[in-house]
């Protein structure tokens, strides 16, 4: 994946004065594979770019690389997430990643009153929640996934180069009728620990009070 692509959205002031990351997301134009593969022509040409993940405070660009792309269509909202990484490790179970897991977090409100929580882990492992005014929370997995890594998971003898996270979200898991101006709030955020270093996170659409600031409409 070519990772020198800039984001192709924009910064704007939203209600409040608070500071908006706002992308248009286009429909695809082909079928998408949730396969963690990121050589599908719409990734490449038309997906909507998040650009490089920054540091909440600095809105510089973190280090190590983490950014992610956005496509629909009718039946799911498809996400890309891309994360470098010298040390790839996933060791949690099924109550959640642990303590220096590689993982992205993603959250997504509807003008609806859904909130949308999930933790892709580099394993494959997705621990989500979906929460709706007045009911229940409920467990939720993707209706389709693929994780893709170049590495060994859990070996720091050796040095790894990236993981890739590939998954689509159904509509109906967000009580959504997809259509073109359909707006979505997203936040998403990457922590790695490196070898023998502290963790460091980067994300997008997220602020350092921890506010959702990314504004995605469908087109």
């Amino acid at each position: 994946m070519d990772k020198n692509l800039p984001a192709n959205g924009e910064t704007v002031i939203g209600a409040g004065g608070l500071l908006e990351f706002r992308l248009a997301v286009p429909h695809a134009s082909a079928a998408i594979t949730c396969d963690g593969e990121t050589n599908e022509e719409d990734w490449i040409t038309i997906a909507a770019r998040t650009g490089a993940f920054v540091d909440a405070v600095s809105q510089r660009p973190s280090i190590p690389h983490s950014e992610a792309r956005f496509l629909w269509d009718d039946k799911a909202f498809y996400l890309l997430l891309y994360a470098a990484d010298i040390d790839i490790r996933a060791c949690g179970g099924a109550s959640g990643p642990e303590p220096g897991d590689d993982v992205f977090f993603f959250s997504v409100v509807t003008d609806g009153g859904v909130e949308l929580n999930a933790v892709f882990s580099a394993s494959g492992a997705v621990w989500g929640v979906v929460r709706r005014d007045g009911q229940p929370e409920q467990k939720w997995k993707p209706s389709a996934l693929g994780v893709e890594s170049d590495g060994t998971l859990n070996d720091p003898e050796d040095d790894d180069e990236e993981w890739v996270v590939e998954a689509a979200i159904p509509w109906d898991i967000l009580d959504i009728r997809p259509g073109r101006d359909t707006v979505l709030r997203i936040a998403l955020k990457r922590c790695d620990t490196p070898k023998f270093a502290t963790t460091r996170c980067g994300s997008w659409g997220e602020d350092f009070a921890g506010r959702v600031t990314g504004v995605v409409e469908l087109q």
